[in-house]
């Protein structure tokens, strides 16, 4: 009885180690992204001028000297006017 319990156990642990390994290798071969390209679905960010906060470009407020604000309170703290 002890050998079969234990020849059961090492069938189902080579089974376990079989479906693992072959788990593996499928995202072994995806090459990683390279750092330098953004995904199409990215949105470039900004720092804002007065607090630093990134945000995405398209809700910075922008001033008078092309600079990025998170919101038109730190624009006026910079005392950089809206844009012309």
């Amino acid at each position: 009885m002890g050998k079969v319990t234990l020849i059961l156990l090492l069938v189902v642990a080579l089974i376990f180690w079989l479906r693992l390994k072959t788990n593996a290798k499928p995202g072994a071969s995806i090459p990683p992204k390279s750092p330098g390209q953004p995904a199409a679905d990215q949105e470039k960010m900004v720092a804002c001028a007065q607090c630093g906060l990134h945000l995405p470009a398209s809700e910075a407020v922008l001033g008078r000297s092309a600079r990025a604000y998170c919101g038109v309170v730190h624009r006026a703290k910079a005392l950089d006017g809206p844009p012309a």
